[in-house]
Order: C-alpha cells, then structure tokens, then sequence
C-alpha cells in the first residue's frame, strides 16, 4: 500500500465570493487522499458572509484550520502567517477562486514514493469565460531538478516560474532557509519567493500533466489600476535585474527579453491607469519612479519596443490612450465581455 506524505494547503482569501472559495474547498476534500491539512487564512474580508459560511463549513472537518487577520494585511502576510503553522512534509499554496484536479494529490504522492523529490512542479489550465486552456511549460525535466539556466531566463522573461500555486515546495527548506514571502510588496511577491527558494532545492520533479485550474479574470487585466502597485513593482525589477547580472551578463537574448517584458508591463500600468480615468498627474508620476527611469535607461533592440520607448520618453498620452482604448476593445471582442 502506497504511504501518504503530509500536505498542508494553504488558502488566503479575501473578499471572495463563497461559491469560489467553496468550489476551491470542495475539490481539495473531495479526493480519497486524506494525509493533509489545510490553513485558510481572511484577510480580514469586508464580506462577513464568506467568512461565516466558512466557519459553517469547516466546523465538523479535521485537519482544517481557520483563521482571520485582526485588519487587511495582504497575502504575503497571510501565506506567512499559515507558513508558520504547517505541520506537512510539503506546502501547496492554492488560490481561493481557484480549485486543483481530482488526482492531484495521487499524482504528487506518487511522484513523492518514485523519486523522493524536495519539489515537484505541475502545469495548470487557464480558465476564462469561455475557454480551458492547458499550459505547458515547454521545458525538459531535467530543467526542473534544481536552479537551471532555462528555469531562470524562463522567470526573467515572465513565461513560467512566476507563481506558487503550481509547484508543490518543501516545508524544511523554507523554514531551514528562512523563506517568507515580502509582505511590503503586493505586486511580484511570487516571482520573488520563488527565486529565493529555486536558489536553495536540490532534487526536483516535473509532472507533465495539468493539475490546477486558474481563473483569469479579464476585468482585472483591463480596468484595475493601482498607483501602488506600480510602486510594489520596485523590488522585482531591481531582482530581475540582478538576476540578469549574475546568470546571463554576456546573453544579449535574455536581457533583452527581460527589459522588454518591463518596458511592456509599464505600458499596461500606463493603459490600466487611463483606463481607470485618472487623471494625468498620477500617469505622469508613475513616469518618476526610480525603476521606471532607470529602465527608461536601458535600451532593449526590436521594432515594438523602440516604439514603446520613443512613446514614453516623449510623453506621448494621447497615442498611449488610443492604444489603451484599442486594447480595451480587443479583450471585450477576444473574451465576450
């Protein structure tokens, strides 16, 4: 009979809507596998009835643990609050409008009895309105055994690696090395726990097969604009940029792709904000941040991102806000929105 390792889950929410979180609930405890745990964590959510509903559903469950923030603190400091009280041998972090594959914890527990990894990375489906979408990640897995030259210029060009919800983490590492998420940086915060932690393991797995449903909210990628958010992006740039230096400071390819992927997700921030019908103050200010001017500095080649630096170096708000409009007409039509 195969032996179970011991999963804790761990499930921040806040403000969702109880349908999701209990969606998300239910296809973890639906499984036959039992040898887990699972930490959900409030962030203080404004909507009480999510919150009691939780309560209601948890009370009469094993192993599952809930708690709530004493005001907002954000889901850093949530994950890192549950971290702490983990007893599993591994941590799966899952989003609560997310949910997981029926065999997900079979596949990993058999992955765990086969080759005894301290990680094991799994793809996920994209799900939209409309579609499901399956993700590969396009990478061997001997990528994945431990920190790879393809697993970084994979991060640093934002294709894969840059989230926790599909990668299933060893517990000892993160508390031998001391691993938290930043809970001052509310945007990025995945990209940089998982650096920190892809320095540290040893011995990883890849299953090649999608195990985990994320919801892609498009109203989120064409509306939301938060100025502090553009702040937050301070510190993965400057992390990104450290990470060019020290794996790929003679790879032209990779620092291109980088500062193209920063140059393009300043272009959004810019769009969201005239999207969000701030006023010209705020879309001006986010062109003083210190990382903004210093990537304004660097000077990746191509067509499409010598346009996007000829727009911003000049102030060209008008030409930024047709594009934003045109962008905003084509997710309505691509998503039915």
């Amino acid at each position: 009979m195969m032996c179970e390792a011991f999963i804790s889950v761990v499930v921040p929410f806040y403000n969702v809507e109880w349908e999701m979180l209990k969606k998300c609930l239910d296809s973890i405890l639906c499984q036959k596998y039992k040898n887990m745990e699972i930490h959900l964590v409030d962030d203080c959510s404004e909507k009480e009835t999510t919150f009691n509903k939780c309560r209601q559903y948890t009370q009469n469950i094993q192993n599952i643990y809930l708690c709530r923030n004493c005001e907002r603190r954000g889901v850093s400091y949530s994950r890192n609050r549950a971290i702490e009280d983990c007893k599993g041998e591994y941590i799966l972090f899952v989003d609560a409008d997310d949910w997981v594959d029926s065999r997900l914890f079979h596949n990993l527990n058999a992955e765990i009895e086969l080759n005894n990894p301290d990680t094991i990375f799994f793809e996920h489906y994209v799900v939209t309105k409309n579609s499901v979408t399956l993700c590969h990640r396009e990478v061997m897995a001997d990528d994945c055994r431990c920190l790879s030259s393809n697993m970084v210029k994979r991060m640093l060009l934002g294709k894969d690696f840059n989230t926790v919800w599909n990668v299933l983490y060893s517990k000892k590492i993160i508390m031998d090395k001391n691993i938290r998420f930043f809970e001052s940086v509310k945007l990025g915060e995945d990209f940089i726990f998982n650096y920190q932690y892809f320095k540290e393991f040893k011995n990883g797995s890849y299953i090649r097969k999608g195990l985990y449903y994320y919801r892609f909210n498009v109203d989120s990628v064409t509306n939301v604009f938060n100025f502090n958010r553009v702040i937050d992006a301070r510190e993965g740039y400057y992390i990104a940029k450290q990470m060019v230096e020290e794996h790929f400071s003679n790879n032209s390819e990779v620092k291109k792709g980088m500062y193209s992927s920063y140059y393009s997700s300043l272009l959004s921030h810019l769009m969201k904000c005239i999207l969000a019908k701030e006023s010209k103050k705020v879309y001006f200010q986010v062109l003083q941040l210190d990382w903004v001017k210093d990537l304004m500095k660097q000077r990746p080649s191509g067509i499409a991102m010598n346009g996007i630096r000829f727009l911003l170096s000049h102030d060209s708000y008008f030409m930024i806000f047709l594009i934003a409009q045109i962008k905003k007409i084509r997710m309505q039509i691509k998503y039915g929105t």
